[in-house]
């Protein structure tokens, strides 16, 4: 019985984090970071990274930049690069 509701906590906390990934991806566009605003936390872009389908493996910030190496929907391998401050995938290339 425990165990059965673990699962569904855990269930609900999936499709949640899904919802809240997908409503943050229609709200954070560039035109919404204001000069000297503070970007959106790391978890955050990660999150909008992964809601476009992507499975995250890695990942570096590296100043206005993060580098994600992940798992594409078809199953590529690839390496992304997206601004740190809006989370816009402005680079993917497949991964060495």
């Amino acid at each position: 019985m425990k165990l059965a509701a673990f699962a569904l906590i855990g269930a609900l906390g999936i499709v949640a984090t899904a919802a809240v990934a997908q409503t943050a991806l229609t709200q954070i566009a560039p035109t919404q970071i204001a000069p000297g605003q503070a970007p959106p936390a790391f978890s955050s872009l990660l999150a909008l990274i992964e809601a476009q389908g992507y499975r995250i493996i890695e990942a570096e910030a590296t100043g206005r930049w993060f580098e994600v190496e992940a798992i594409t929907a078809d199953g590529r391998r690839v390496e992304l690069y997206a601004d740190a401050n809006t989370g816009q995938i402005v680079q993917e290339e497949p991964y060495d």
